[in-house]
């Protein structure tokens, strides 16, 4: 509005209120007092939205921190598994599935990583994104092994054994690099054993195993 029309406003206004009988503030203040109030309303629920949003967001982050816990944690038990069953069958015991996880999954992250992707940073995101690929192939690896129960075939059940131990160790990583911000200094399968404390006895004849299926690494 420019000057012109605020005095022509203001003119019409003072008008109006001398055909009331009253002054132009007692016209102008009671209208200037509604709006503020309603502008006050407003931004005071903008501010209670974002409060809410952010509440929101913080709790989806924190799910999310969870998934990736959890996933780490199950990679190095499938790691652990697997080595161990290496050393059992070394010794003549028979497989059994049972000790492993049924499946790996990740529902916050697949339910909440689009929507607030832009609250990480580049390399979490694609620490993030990686993960899924290899979360596919364990449980496919792992609903293999659960076949082997009822399969005789030593051959292919100590590929799949090396392929979880691979894939296990690759998920692992990718996990401890979302939250340590870099990858981690271990590239080898002696080192990741040593890192994840496995049992010695358990580290030998999975080398063993290893070199002789150079492949299933």
């Amino acid at each position: 509005m420019d000057t012109d029309s605020l005095l022509q406003c203001l003119s019409y206004l003072n008008y109006t209120a001398q055909g009331q009988g009253q002054g132009i503030t007692e016209l102008v203040v009671p209208a200037a007092t509604t709006i503020a109030g309603v502008l006050i309303g407003f931004y005071l629920n903008i501010l209670r939205e974002n409060n809410k949003q952010g509440a929101e967001n913080k709790n989806k982050v924190l799910c999310i921190t969870e998934d990736i816990e959890r996933l780490s944690e199950a990679a190095c038990h499938i790691f652990k598994e697997a080595a161990a069953h290496f050393y059992r069958l070394q010794h003549g015991a028979k497989f059994g599935s049972h000790s492993f996880a049924s499946a790996l999954s990740s529902p916050s992250v697949d339910k909440h990583f689009i929507e607030i992707a832009n609250l990480y940073n580049r390399e979490e995101r694609h620490c993030i994104v990686e993960m899924n690929p290899i979360i596919g192939d364990l449980n496919t690896i792992l609903k293999d092994l659960r076949s082997f129960e009822k399969i005789n075939d030593p051959r292919t059940l100590t590929r799949s054994l090396l392929n979880a131990v691979s894939r296990s160790m690759t998920l692992h990583t990718i996990c401890e690099e979302f939250f340590l911000g870099k990858p981690e200094s271990y590239h080898d399968l002696k080192s990741f054993a040593e890192k994840v404390e496995l049992d010695p006895d358990h580290t030998r004849v999975l080398l063993l195993a290893a070199s002789h299926y150079p492949n299933g690494l």
